[in-house]
């Protein structure tokens, strides 16, 4: 496993998610990583960093592609 961070361990221990890569640009790349960060936090009982939580409510970000979140929110329920 690589940790792209750095903060991998340090992270784990304090029960901490974030994105390897600036949230902004990585959820503006694949916009159901919001969900699978808030599945994984929601989950492992983590605390999601502020910038994660901030990039999630950008105009930007939640305008991207809603039907492919649908269809994931569908997918991991049944």
């Amino acid at each position: 496993m690589e940790d792209f961070t750095g903060l991998g361990l340090q992270d784990l221990a304090a029960r901490i998610i974030r994105t390897p890569l600036p949230p902004k640009e990585t959820f503006a790349d694949d916009p159901l990583r919001v969900l699978r960060l808030i599945r994984f936090a929601s989950r492992l009982d983590f605390t999601i960093v502020p910038e994660a939580k901030a990039a999630m409510k950008l105009p930007e970000i939640k305008a991207r592609n809603p039907s492919s979140l649908q269809t994931q929110i569908i997918t991991h329920t049944n």
